[in-house]
C-alpha cells in the first residue's frame, strides 16, 4: 500500500476539514438544462406541454439507469407564474421515467459508463421535451417516495390510460397563460429528477432546476420561447426571490424525510398599520408532506384577509384537490386540509415537487412557520422554522441579575423550559437570588406544565413571560400576589423533596424599579417526582 497518498489526505484534513466536504460523495444527478418545450395542443380550457431535461451525474460513482426496475430516475416538469407580486405553482405533469443514459458531455469531462445501465460520473444524458412527452412513460406522482426515491414497478398499476392530448402531460389552464389576462407575468419551468441512489446518499436536496420560459399567442394556441438560461440545482421557487430582493427564503428539513422552502415577502399596506404577506411553501421532496401551516404572529397581532391556493391533481391521479380551509388563531393565521391522512391517504396534502400559495394581512410581523406533516412518521407530527431577517422570542423567560430561580443550578436556554427529573424521595435544592435586595417579591406555583410563549400566556409590557398556567386550579403565591404583602427580599434556598409522584412549576417575581415594567421575573422551573 503506497502511504503517502493516504498521509497526504490526513494532512490536508487535519488541516482544513471542510476539504472533505468539497466533493458530493455518491451519485449525484442535477438537471444540467432545461430544452424544448414541446406543445401538445388544448382539450377544454387546459393546454398541454412538456419540458425536455438533460441531466448531469456530479457526484462521485455512476448512477444506476435500468428500465424495468426501480433503480432508475423520475423526472418531473412544472410550471410556475409570478403576477402581482404572488408567486404560484400553475402547471405540473406526470413523471417520465427514464430508461437508458447517454453518455454526453453537457456538465464537464464525462468518464462513459460502457453502456446504457448507468449514467457515467460527469456525464449527461439528454431526453427531450419530445421523449418526456410521451404519455405511456408517464407515472402517477402518488408512487414515489420523493425521500427515499422508492417506488413500485411496473408503474401506473390501476390507473386510466391517457385518453386525450393533454393528458399525463405538463397542464396548465387557458386563463393561467392567456397574456391579455395576466399582463406583466412572468413564467418560469421547472425539471425535477428523483433517484433511489441519489437520496440514499444525502443527495437530494439539488435535483431540480429551473428556466424563464415566455408565453404568447391565445384562444387555446400558446407559443413557449426560453428567455434565460437554465438555473441549475435550485428549485423554481428561488426565482421568486431572483427577480425581487425583498423576498426572503428559509428551508425547514424534516427528520428522517425530506425539505421544504419556504418563501415570503412582506408590503406594507398604504395608509394602514398593516402589512400584506404572501407567503409560497414548495415541497421539494418530503414524502410526508404538509397536511396545516402556521403562521406565527404573535399573540396580540390583528390578521384578515387571509388567502389560499394549491394547485390540481389530473389525469386520475387519486390525490384530490379540495381547498384547505383557513382560520385566525390566537397566534395568528392556519390553514388545513379538510382531511387527516387516516380519514383519506388521498387527501389534499402539500405534496412533494409541489408549490401552495398562503397570504394575509397582519399589523405585527410573522416568526415562524410551523408545517403539520400529513403522513405519519417516525420524527414528530410538526417541524417549525423561523423566519429569517425576524429574530426569534424565547419562548421561556429567562433568569436576569434582577430575578434569577434555579433547581440546582438548570436553567432555560429560552427555546426549552427548565423541568427538572427526579426520583421519588430524592433531595434538589432550589436557589433564589436577586440583586434587589429589600424590595418586595413573591413567587407563585402549580402543578400544569409551563406554558410556552407561542401559547399566548400572560406577558409584560416589555415582553416579559409568564410561563405559568393561570388556569390551574392549583395555581396559588405565597405573598398573595399582590406585593405589598410580600417581605423584603434576600437570597436563599430551600431543600424540597417528595414522598410520592407529583409535578410542581413555580417562577419568582420582584418589584424592579430599574426596569419599565417595574417588575422583573425569574424563569418559570418545573420539577417533576416519578
Amino acid at each position: 500500500m503506497n502511504k503517502t497518498p493516504l498521509l497526504a489526505a490526513v494532512v490536508l484534513l487535519a488541516l482544513f476539514p471542510g476539504a472533505a466536504l468539497a466533493q458530493p460523495i455518491g451519485p449525484d444527478v442535477i438537471v444540467g438544462d432545461l430544452t424544448g418545450p414541446s406543445t401538445w395542443g388544448g382539450n377544454g380550457l387546459t393546454y398541454a406541454l412538456s419540458i425536455g431535461t438533460t441531466s448531469c451525474n456530479v457526484g462521485t460513482q455512476p448512477l444506476t439507469w435500468q428500465a424495468g426496475t426501480p433503480v432508475h430516475p423520475v423526472i418531473g416538469q412544472n410550471m410556475y407564474r409570478l403576477k402581482n407580486g404572488r408567486f404560484e405553482m400553475v402547471g405540473m405533469s406526470w413523471l417520465k421515467h427514464g430508461f437508458t443514459a447517454l453518455q454526453q458531455t453537457l456538465c464537464g469531462s464525462c468518464n462513459a459508463y460502457p453502456n446504457g445501465n448507468a449514467l457515467g460520473v460527469g456525464c449527461s444524458d439528454p431526453y427531450s421535451s419530445g421523449l418526456n412527452g410521451q404519455q405511456s412513460g408517464l407515472g402517477p406522482r402518488h408512487e414515489v417516495n420523493a425521500s427515499t426515491g422508492v417506488f413500485p414497478m411496473p408503474h401506473s398499476q390501476g390507473m386510466p390510460a391517457a385518453s386525450n392530448a393533454i393528458d399525463r402531460r405538463l397542464q396548465v389552464s387557458y386563463a393561467d397563460l392567456d397574456p391579455s389576462l395576466n399582463a406583466g407575468a412572468q413564467y418560469f419551468a421547472e425539471g425535477q429528477y428523483i433517484h433511489v441512489e441519489d437520496a440514499a446518499f444525502g443527495n437530494d436536496d439539488n435535483n431540480s432546476s429551473y428556466r424563464r420560459v415566455s408565453v404568447s399567442g391565445g384562444s387555446g394556441n400558446y407559443n413557449f420561447n426560453w428567455s434565460g438560461p437554465t438555473v441549475q440545482q435550485q428549485a423554481a421557487i428561488y426565482a421568486w426571490q431572483a427577480v425581487d430582493s425583498q423576498v426572503n427564503i428559509v428551508t425547514l428539513d424534516v427528520a428522517n424525510d425530506g425539505r421544504f422552502i419556504i418563501a415570503y415577502k412582506g408590503t406594507p399596506i398604504a395608509g394602514t398599520s398593516n402589512t400584506h404577506w404572501e407567503f409560497a411553501i414548495h415541497n421539494l421532496n418530503s414524502d410526508r408532506s404538509a397536511g396545516s401551516v402556521s403562521i406565527n404572529t404573535g399573540c396580540t397581532a390583528t390578521v384578515s384577509n387571509l388567502g389560499f391556493k394549491d394547485i390540481a391533481h389530473h389525469s386520475g391521479d387519486p390525490s384530490n384537490s379540495i381547498d384547505w380551509t383557513g382560520s385566525s388563531t390566537a397566534t395568528g393565521p392556519a390553514w388545513m386540509s379538510t382531511q387527516t391522512f387516516q380519514q383519506n391517504p388521498n387527501g389534499n396534502a402539500l405534496r412533494w415537487g409541489t408549490l401552495y400559495n398562503y397570504w394575509f394581512d397582519s399589523d405585527t410581523a410573522p416568526t415562524s412557520v410551523t408545517i403539520g406533516l400529513f403522513k405519519p412518521g417516525s420524527s414528530p407530527a410538526t417541524a417549525t422554522a423561523n423566519l429569517a431577517g425576524i429574530p426569534a422570542l424565547p419562548q421561556y423567560q429567562l433568569n436576569s441579575f434582577n430575578a434569577s430561580l434555579d433547581i440546582g443550578g438548570l436553567l432555560s436556554n429560552g427555546s426549552a423550559p427548565a423541568t427538572t427529573n427526579a426520583a421519588i424521595g430524592a433531595t434538589h435544592n432550589i436557589n433564589f437570588l436577586s440583586f434587589l435586595g429589600g424590595q418586595q417579591w413573591d413567587f407563585a406555583s402549580g402543578n400544569y406544565p409551563l406554558v410556552p410563549r407561542s401559547s399566548c400566556p400572560l406577558s409584560t409590557a416589555s415582553g416579559q413571560i409568564i410561563n405559568l398556567d393561570l388556569t390551574d386550579p392549583a395555581f396559588s403565591t405565597w405573598f398573595g400576589g399582590t406585593f405589598s404583602n410580600g417581605p423584603g427580599f434576600s437570597n436563599f434556598n430551600v431543600n424540597f423533596s417528595s414522598p410520592f409522584a407529583i409535578s410542581l412549576s413555580g417562577q419568582m417575581a420582584i418589584i424592579a424599579p430599574n426596569v419599565s415594567d417595574g417588575i422583573s421575573l425569574s424563569q418559570a422551573v418545573r420539577i417533576v417526582f416519578q
